[in-house]
């Protein structure tokens, strides 16, 4: 199994599920692959309700912004309360 890594440390193997963190910000951190990376982390949390990639947070909070973008301030509020939630827990 490989560690998720940081997208700044281009030595990492994995940042986001789907997306190579070689590309410039903007092209990597597709709804998409945030998405993607996501499922994965709910997948983990079925078998260990503990589990949480740190890293993850600030990419869901990019994604809420992009909510709000949209239009769907519940949405983002949501993920806003959860990014929280993990970053106390963790």
């Amino acid at each position: 199994q490989v560690n998720f890594g940081n997208y700044f440390k281009k030595t990492s193997k994995i940042v986001l599920i789907g997306t190579s963190h070689n590309l410039p910000l903007e092209e990597f951190a597709t709804n998409e692959a945030i998405q993607c990376t996501e499922v994965y982390e709910y997948a983990q949390r079925l078998g260990n309700p503990g589990f949480c990639l740190p890293h993850l947070q600030i990419y869901k909070y990019m994604y809420a912004c992009r909510l709000i973008d949209y239009g769907m301030v519940s949405e983002a509020l949501n993920y806003c309360e959860v990014i929280a939630k993990n970053i106390q827990q963790n």
